[in-house]
């Protein structure tokens, strides 16, 4: 193992994870028995462990040594929701689970009978959508954040702050935010809506006005963009670590000021910030609204520009079905109160929206070559 594996310092996860910890034959196998079980039904996830062996679909991980501020690193690099432990303690897996803890992790253990199996794959999508950021937020740091720094605190207050924008362009993540179309669209919107900082390496197109997130780091990667985040408890995180930075940030909550929209459905899936995105830039009312990389996972090129190798799929917080009624929702809202001419969706959205029988504008689709 390398000095900076032991440091907690491990390749960086692609993707979301869980990671087990095993120290016998019997624990290797109770944790392929679960990994092979979980697949791909939650969608991204990455499966790790530690131990004497890794089947597939597990990868093997090494330990870091047995201190909080490794062990917390790691847990970070590996972007861990959730750790399993062996159901017989060790001196590592209990400083794992301490560390786990401290950064509002699930910690499980490995069933050793069938119905210990039964009850544990049940807890596990509740348990992968819960955002372990929230669970270490204090609520004093909430009431300094909105105090020293508060939120837009209304539609009209953030219409003003954008100029009163007529043409909204709502670009996600996906391969059609690359399209000829949107980019030719980009010249003419008065504001663009953007998710995440992806595209800041990907993208064609380089402005944001507005940025969705739950992270402080947009405040510092897009400095100019106003952040909008889903609820109100990450909005005030995000706004705490900003203060902790030494920054105060313009930034707003989602559900505070789209009517209708709700952060977390009742089955505890979590919105993606592009379903809060078109959320926002409908309940605008825009003249004209352009949509496009609202791919919902489905573009022939994969989950993203230029990424092939990422799982065309939904991070296991979200609903795949969720996702697709709220966005055709949105669509349709939109050509309700302003009319299909208003509407412009680029990418396999659009022909999504027609299947379902929305009536989209003709022409509308504003297809061209697809940038690589």
């Amino acid at each position: 193992m390398s000095l900076k594996h032991a440091f907690g310092l491990l390749d960086r996860a692609p993707e979301r994870s869980i990671w087990f910890v095993a120290e016998t034959d019997a624990d290797v196998a109770a944790a392929h028995r679960l990994a092979t079980d979980i697949g791909d039904k939650h969608g991204r996830l990455a499966l790790y462990i530690s131990g004497p062996e890794a089947p597939t679909p597990l990868t093997l991980q090494p330990r870091p040594i047995r201190l909080r501020l490794a062990l917390k690193l790691a847990l970070s690099q590996l972007r861990c929701r959730a750790v399993v432990l062996p159901a017989r303690p060790s001196r590592f897996s209990i400083a794992l689970a301490a560390a786990a803890a401290a950064k509002g992790l699930s910690v499980l253990f490995l069933p050793r009978i069938n119905i210990d199996f039964i009850i544990f794959i049940s807890k596990l999508p509740h348990l992968l959508r819960e955002n372990p950021r929230s669970k270490t937020v204090n609520p004093w740091s909430e009431a300094i954040a909105k105090r020293i720094n508060p939120p837009i605190a209304s539609l009209d207050a953030l219409q003003t702050a954008l100029n009163s924008p007529k043409t909204v362009l709502c670009l996600g993540s996906g391969p059609s935010s690359n399209d000829g179309a949107a980019v030719a669209a980009a010249e003419t919107a008065d504001v663009i809506f953007r998710v995440k900082h992806r595209w800041l390496k990907e993208g064609r197109i380089r402005r944001a006005d507005v940025v969705f997130s739950g992270t402080v780091e947009r405040t510092r990667q897009v400095p100019n963009a106003i952040l909008l985040s889903p609820d109100t408890t990450t909005a005030y995180r995000v706004a705490w670590s900003a203060l902790l930075r030494g920054r105060r940030i313009r930034y707003g909550i989602v559900e505070a000021l789209a009517p209708g929209f709700h952060a977390r459905d009742k089955s505890g899936a979590r919105m993606t910030n592009g379903a809060a995105m078109l959320a926002l830039a409908v309940a605008m009312k825009p003249e004209r609204l352009i949509i496009a990389g609202i791919d919902l996972y489905s573009h022939p090129s994969g989950a993203y520009p230029g990424t092939p190798e990422t799982a065309n799929a939904y991070a296991p917080a979200h609903d795949r079905e969720l996702e697709r009624t709220h966005t055709l929702a949105m669509l349709q809202r939109q050509i309700t109160q302003s009319g299909p001419q208003s509407l412009t969706v680029i990418g396999p959205l659009h022909d999504i929206a027609i299947q379902s029988g929305i009536a989209l504008n003709a022409g509308g689709n504003g297809n061209s070559e697809t940038a690589p």
